[in-house]
Formats: C-alpha cells, structure tokens, sequence
C-alpha cells in the first residue's frame, strides 16, 4: 500500500533561517569558537609606577564581531540551545569587547543577565556623562536598572572624586611648611583645584590633572616635596588604574 502513495523526489525543510545564517550556524557548531582568556586588568598602583596606566590594545586575531554576537550567535543559541562549552565561547568573545565597545558589551550583557560581564565592562563607562550621550547611544542600554546603576555609578564616582579633592593640600597643617613660598604655592593649589573640580567627571585622574602644580614650583624643593606627597596620596587614596565597577559600587553603598 506504501508503495502506492506518491514519493517526493526532492524533500525539502522549510526553516525560516536564511542560507547565510544556517552556514553561519553549522560553522559554529563544527567549528566552535575557542574560549579567550578574561581582557587583561589594569595594573595595580605602585608608589613611584609610571603616570602611565593605559593598556596597549592588541588585537585578537580570532575574536568574533561585536554584531555578529549580537545580532546572529546569541539568538541562535537561544532558539538551537547550544551547549554549554560553545555559549561559554560566545560569553568569552563578549566580554573580550569591553575595553572597545563598552557601552555595546554593558548593554548586551545585561540583556543577557551576565552579571559578571556586565560587571567588568562598567568599569570602562566612567566617562562620557550619561546626560551627554546622544539619545541613540542611550537606548542601547536595555533596562531602566541597567541605565540607573550606570548613572549612580558615575555620579558617586565624582562625588568620590571631589570630596577626595577637596581636602587634599601641600603641607597638611603646616606640616613640613616652606615659610618662603608655602602661601603661593597652597594659592597655586587651590587655584588649579578649582579649575580640576569645574571640569571633573567619572574617568577624571585627579593626580595627574594637579601635577602642573608640582612643575610650577620645581625650583623650590620644599614646595615641590609638599606638592608631590598631596599628588602621591591621590593616587594611593582613587587611583584611576582600579576603578569601581556596579557590583563593587552597589558593596560599598551597602556598608
């Protein structure tokens, strides 16, 4: 009876994915991505380090595009279920774009409720100001918590910042005073903090802003002792190579 029924020549799957994305997909899965290491940490603050703390950017040669993240790979992986290892590929591939595509990874992966990945890109989202970024830019961030946490970590930041700032001066009550120029120089001080704290924001490294301070007054080895100890305990008290992140400013408001 079987026998009798008609047969298809040609059987066909009808899906709805494009052939592009199904040669996309079935590369991916027979050739999965390798798992790349976590982006490099910006180094911890020595006394008496370079003023450098900016990490050379190097390229990685396998590392998948941003768009074809988001765009393709992960909601792939959601309709197909990936494995565990390949997602874990794709999450390492995100997060590897957090130090260049900061606000795109924040974003990303707080649609994706990575915590952890959204955690470490925030560092990077100090600065511009939330209320200077243009309205396209905003919307990129997929929740009202997400853009809160962002915008409560950068202002508290600059409060961190300021406050720091604000009490920082050469020659802590009078101590080690030049009785030659130390008046000038605390005027010099408070002059150049005043045009620091007009400008301030979230990324702002208050101790290498106050360092024309120290230059001005090289020729005076008291004042120039005075002026780096203040830059010095700037940077030991909010150095700018180990910014907060959400998670660590949602700790500290808790204590």
């Amino acid at each position: 009876m079987l026998n009798a029924l008609p047969q298809e020549s040609n059987a066909v799957v009808d899906m709805a994915e494009s052939s592009h994305t199904l040669t996309i997909l079935l590369s991916t899965i027979h050739n999965p991505p390798r798992n790349l290491p976590p982006p490099r940490s910006r180094p911890l603050f020595k006394v008496g380090a370079p003023e450098s703390y900016e990490i050379p950017f190097s390229p990685i040669p396998d590392l998948i595009p941003f768009p074809l993240l988001r765009e393709l790979l992960y909601p792939l992986a959601d309709k197909f279920q990936f494995s565990a290892s390949l997602t874990s590929a794709l999450h390492s591939h995100l997060a590897a774009h957090a130090p260049t595509m900061s606000l795109e990874t924040y974003a990303l992966a707080s649609f994706l409720a990575l915590t952890s990945i959204a955690n470490d890109a925030s560092q990077y989202l100090l600065e511009p100001k939330l209320s200077t970024m243009p309205l396209e830019r905003i919307r990129l961030i997929p929740t009202a918590d997400a853009y809160h946490c962002l915008l409560q970590l950068q202002t508290y930041r600059v409060e961190q910042l300021r406050s720091i700032l604000l009490v920082e001066e050469p020659f802590p009550h009078g101590y080690l005073f030049c009785r030659a120029h130390g008046t000038a120089t605390r005027k010099l001080w408070d002059a150049r903090r005043n045009m620091v704290l007009h400008s301030l924001d979230g990324n702002t490294d208050v101790a290498e802003a106050m360092k024309s301070v120290k230059t001005a007054v090289a020729d005076c080895p008291d004042c120039k002792r005075g002026c780096n100890s203040s830059i010095e305990l700037l940077r030991v008290r909010f150095p700018l190579n180990h910014p907060p992140t959400v998670l660590t400013f949602v700790a500290m408001r808790a204590v």
